[in-house]
């Protein structure tokens, strides 16, 4: 007799769950990393935009040059905020993803321990039953060579 699980699947199901959290969490830190480089491309940006403000005003710049400028830099720290908000829900996401995959590893290990239990409790049977066997072998063996002793 094979050992059969009886929670083999329960135990696929915490399996799948594990990866899609994993997936999920992937999938998260990539947008994270994604974002992230914007924004640093953004911060490069905006660093360029006032390097070039200061240096227009150092120069004499007309004023509806520097209206533009200041604009456009606006817009650009204005963009800056909005990555940043943006990573900062991204954070929050990969914190809870994370927590996720935690909770179905401990999900998936809980299963996994009663399989454990289940299969030391089915090898401790098999071991018994062959003892049993092995056993009642010696008995018959004993109980045949004492009738022959009495035979002779």
């Amino acid at each position: 007799m094979a050992f059969k699980f009886r929670l083999e699947t329960l135990l696929r199901l915490r399996e799948r769950q594990l990866e899609l959290a994993e997936g999920e969490l992937a999938s998260f830190l990539k947008q994270l990393a994604s974002a992230r480089n914007s924004h640093d491309i953004k911060l490069t940006e905006v660093r360029q935009a006032e390097s070039a403000l200061k240096e227009s005003l150092s120069k004499g710049v007309e004023a509806e040059r520097y209206r533009q400028m200041s604009l456009y830099l606006e817009r650009l720290k204005a963009d800056l905020a909005r990555l940043e908000q943006r990573i900062s829900q991204i954070e929050a996401a990969v914190a809870q993803a994370r927590e996720k995959v935690m909770d179905r590893h401990r999900e998936k290990e809980l299963v996994e321990k009663l399989r454990e239990k289940e299969y030391q409790a089915y090898t401790a049977e098999i071991q018994r039953q062959e003892q049993v066997e092995a056993d009642d072998l010696s008995s018959v063996g004993f109980v045949r060579r004492e009738h022959e002793k009495q035979l002779i």
